[in-house]
């Protein structure tokens, strides 16, 4: 897993999980500026996730956010603890103000090592719901020509 860096910021929607088509319909994303974020990089990840999905998992981390929920982290399953280190680093600085309160962003994607950290049951029935519905095959194919530049 290389360093993280590439941490796209977001804020898991408030919407009946029936309304739930895919993870644009989840996930309220932050402008992040950088130029990595504005050259396809959020559809080459999630169609690294979406291709491998069956090695991926949710763990759970002993870090509560401020109304008591644990932390979630979907990775690959041969990932999970330096995903954890990882999490477990940025919970110390970017996370830290959703974490004590200060903020509602409560989504993190890394989008060079493909994993994604949140907060709740409810995010990760929400999340599991969004990738279903997207590896449907048209909906697949056109992360894939998205993500290689077709």
């Amino acid at each position: 897993m290389e360093r993280v860096w590439l941490i796209q910021r977001g804020t898991v929607r408030d919407i009946p999980k029936h309304l739930v088509t895919g993870i644009d319909s989840i996930i309220e994303y932050d402008y992040m500026g950088a130029a990595e974020f504005e050259w396809g990089a959020l559809p080459k990840s999630l169609y690294r996730i979406l291709k491998n999905i069956q090695q991926y998992t949710f763990c759970e981390i002993d870090i509560k956010d401020f109304k008591g929920n644990n932390m979630k982290i979907f990775c690959k399953k041969e990932d999970i603890d330096e995903a954890s280190i990882n999490a477990l680093y940025l919970a110390e600085g970017k996370l830290h103000p959703y974490i004590s309160g200060l903020s509602k962003k409560n989504f993190w994607w890394d989008i060079q090592n493909d994993f994604m950290i949140m907060f709740g049951e409810d995010s990760v029935e929400k999340l599991n719901i969004a990738l279903e519905n997207m590896l449907q095959k048209d909906y697949f194919d056109k992360i894939k020509n998205i993500a290689m530049g077709r």
